[in-house]
């Protein structure tokens, strides 16, 4: 039985219960697919969205008493009183982008979220306000039907978003992030709280074999668009020292960037090999980038 099939009986047994909410199918996006979900539908509160996962496979007794509980969660956090009144002037402020495959063009249509696609690539820039509340950070995608309520046009909106974004953007050197990694990954195993890597990192730099950097924000979520902002390239062009570089989709949240690469279709072949192994919703594109004159093209 599917989620769609089952509605009726969750909200029966839900009805018997007295509970002060239904629930209501949908099948909303997420990057690279749609997932399944139920609406918790209350007159007087916002319709929280709870997301297909192992507990609809319980009996339906057990399903009635998890959404129960997360119905009950969720109102007792009173999100909606602590969020800001979305004016122009605080959404054009919080406005950020977010880059995502063309792939999913006809998914984004269907749910009336607003895309700009980027010129002479197969990427498109969604846009998200960035929300702060007491609880920590929150994200609202901007579709079709704000965009018009605020009198703006796409290419307003794109360069707003990319304006915002630009005193968050974080180039990193990739080496210093791997030993980063491995140092956690030693104290956790170890249990102790400092571990020198000193003597690692020469090893570190002589395994990478041409310079790389990660271009991300500081909060590395969603961060791959932080390619899109004319400083994140020029910071680049200056590490490298050249004046166009190859760009890797490493993920939605961040791009790897690196010296132009005489065998394209070997790094090709590595993005296609190592998305294989990307959770769906972090892949970006198995296409590769390149940066010349400040211009991102696809290869």
């Amino acid at each position: 039985m599917n989620m769609k099939e089952r509605e009726t009986i969750l909200n029966e047994l839900l009805e018997k219960r007295g509970c002060e909410f239904a629930v209501q199918y949908c099948s909303l996006w997420k990057n690279n697919h749609c997932r399944n979900a139920y609406r918790l539908l209350n007159s007087s509160i916002s319709a929280p969205t709870i997301y297909e996962d192992d507990w609809f496979y319980k009996n339906d007794n057990e399903v009635v008493e998890y959404l129960i509980d997360q119905y009950e969660e969720l109102t007792s956090i009173d999100i909606m009183s602590k969020l800001p009144e979305f004016t122009y002037e605080y959404i054009s402020t919080h406005l950020r982008p977010m880059l995502v495959s063309e792939t999913n063009i006809s998914m984004l249509q269907n749910e009336g979220i607003c895309y700009y696609r980027i010129e002479n690539t197969d990427l498109l820039a969604i846009f998200y306000i960035a929300i702060e509340c007491p609880d920590g950070m929150m994200s609202c995608k901007m579709k079709n039907i704000q965009l018009e309520a605020l009198g703006m046009n796409l290419s307003e909106v794109y360069e707003l978003a990319v304006q915002n974004q630009r005193k968050d953007v974080r180039v990193y050197d990739m080496a210093d992030l791997l030993i980063g990694m491995i140092k956690e990954d030693i104290e956790e195993l170890i249990g102790i709280d400092e571990v020198d890597v000193t003597e690692m990192k020469d090893t570190v730099r002589e395994e990478i074999v041409l310079p790389m950097y990660v271009v991300s924000t500081i909060q590395k979520c969603k961060g791959a668009s932080a390619i899109l902002c004319s400083e994140a390239r020029k910071i680049v062009c200056e590490k490298l020292g050249v004046s166009e570089f190859i760009i890797i989709p490493s993920s939605i949240h961040e791009c790897i960037v690196t010296l132009n690469y005489e065998n394209i279709e070997k790094l090709k072949e590595l993005v296609r090999s190592v998305n294989c192994n990307l959770d769906i919703e972090d892949k970006l594109s198995d296409s590769l980038y390149i940066c010349r004159n400040d211009k991102i093209e696809m290869l």
